[in-house]
């Protein structure tokens, strides 16, 4: 089973892009980055947090919605299946990237005292 869910605030504003397929339609999509936290107890029992930066593709509808209601650091929720995108860099290496993509999300709004980290 593949499902993830992810509450992250955006890193930038997400970027939209119309992609010609080989049919000579168009479809839309759009990649964001997510800044998601991790809290855990050190050995001392003070707590830590980690923060670790995820990337997110979504497609269609989906896609204009968040690029037209979201921006750099928004919360959002996010629905995803985790998939592998594989590429040749400019050194000719061949590099394997963990990506998300979306299946559903949530506007989230928090309270302006809240302690979302």
């Amino acid at each position: 089973m593949n499902k993830c869910h992810f509450l992250g605030e955006m890193v930038r504003d997400p970027m939209l892009k119309c992609l010609n397929k080989a049919n000579g339609d168009t479809v839309d999509c759009v990649n964001f980055s997510l800044m998601i936290s991790r809290r855990f107890r050190k050995k001392g029992g003070q707590q830590g947090v980690q923060k670790c930066y995820l990337d997110f593709e979504a497609w269609d509808e989906g896609a204009r919605i968040i690029s037209n209601n979201f921006r750099k650091g928004d919360y959002i929720s996010v629905y995803a299946s985790a998939k592998t995108d594989t590429y040749v860099d400019k050194n000719n290496s061949k590099v394997t990237k963990v990506k998300f993509r979306v299946n559903d999300f949530d506007f989230v709004n928090f309270e302006q005292d809240s302690n979302v980290v």
